[in-house]
């Protein structure tokens, strides 16, 4: 009796069970025109998720989100490097003094602008 009471206490180990209301068990099946789910399917590729949780996400009324495009990802790389920049001016300024780095501070600081405003703009450069 004893070794049965251990053996059903013992932790068997890998991921806990899903409760009833986070399983996914009802399918629901639909039909769209062509143009809708050539929008679906757009969609959900950009955010790069299955169609099933695009509708899922549409469902709980969740704002779906397309992913970086390689160009918006450049600009962070370039945002990345440009802050990486500026911390090393500050660490400058602050053993030698601002004025002798106050020119290229604000160099720094104008290119951070601009690849805020591509980001903002959705890469309109004006």
């Amino acid at each position: 009796m004893a070794d049965n009471e251990k053996t059903k206490q013992r932790n068997k180990g890998g991921r806990p069970k899903k409760g009833a209301v986070e399983k996914l068990k009802y399918k629901v099946s639909f039909m769209l025109p062509t143009g809708d789910y050539l929008t679906l399917k757009a969609k959900a590729r950009a955010a790069k998720l299955p169609r099933a949780e695009i509708v899922r996400r549409a469902v709980t009324g969740c704002r779906i989100v397309p992913r970086f495009t390689s160009e918006q990802a450049g600009w962070m790389r370039n945002l990345l490097g440009v802050g990486n920049n500026l911390n090393q001016l500050a660490r400058l300024a602050h053993q030698a003094g601002y004025p002798e780095n106050a020119a290229q501070s604000r160099q720094v600081v104008g290119e951070i602008s601009r690849t805020l405003k591509l980001f903002r703009d959705d890469g309109e450069d004006s």
